[in-house]
């Protein structure tokens, strides 16, 4: 995973691992590598497509570079809210055979869905209120079209960057801005 140990994800995969083994006697385990030890997200992906990991948190963005249809999940206003995000990711009617589609090109099965919140921009200049603030500065995004999109629509220079290039890319300048969800950001701040 590509986030600390002080990230919800990493807190949430730790308790399940504690369930695990709970209540498989020990027979089931988790050995969870945060901080992107395993590679940023397409690396880990890559992963366990070749059976080298077991199980890997991506954001959404990578399953597009999978198969299309993910963007469906991904775009704006696709959710009313969080929680009607999570109904919908825990409905098999509506994402059962989304999330069997890449088992035979890919040998993936998505498990199920986190939320991390809504989406937001921080910057190295200040506030961004309108689009026009964004006009001409390096936005870095995740690796998928419907975020290099976005960022040009918006006006910004899209710059595709794994997450954990993002802080040193705002230090030294590679970009002026990041596209993220708070929790993210919050917690790498810490």
């Amino acid at each position: 995973m590509n986030q600390t140990e002080t990230h919800p994800s990493y807190i949430a995969l730790d308790h399940w691992g504690d369930y695990l083994e709970e209540n498989t006697d020990g027979r089931w385990t988790l050995e969870i590598y945060p901080n992107e030890t395993l590679g940023a997200q397409a690396e880990a992906l890559q992963l366990v497509s070749d059976g080298s990991v077991e199980l890997a948190i991506v954001s959404g963005p990578q399953l597009e570079n999978l198969n299309k249809d993910f963007i469906a999940l991904n775009l704006p206003t696709t959710f009313d809210n969080i929680d009607h995000q999570m109904k919908v990711l825990a409905d098999d009617e509506v994402v059962g055979e989304l999330f069997n589609s890449l088992r035979e090109t890919n040998n993936i099965v998505v498990l199920g869905g986190f939320t991390q919140g809504n989406r937001s921009v921080y910057t190295t200049f200040g506030p961004v209120e309108t689009p026009d603030d964004l006009n001409g500065m390096k936005l870095r995004v995740q690796e998928s079209e419907l975020n290099l999109a976005m960022a040009e629509a918006l006006g910004a220079s899209a710059t595709p960057m794994a997450y954990g290039e993002l802080y040193s890319g705002l230090q030294s300048g590679v970009v002026d801005a990041a596209e993220n969800n708070e929790v993210s950001y919050a917690v790498k701040s810490l």
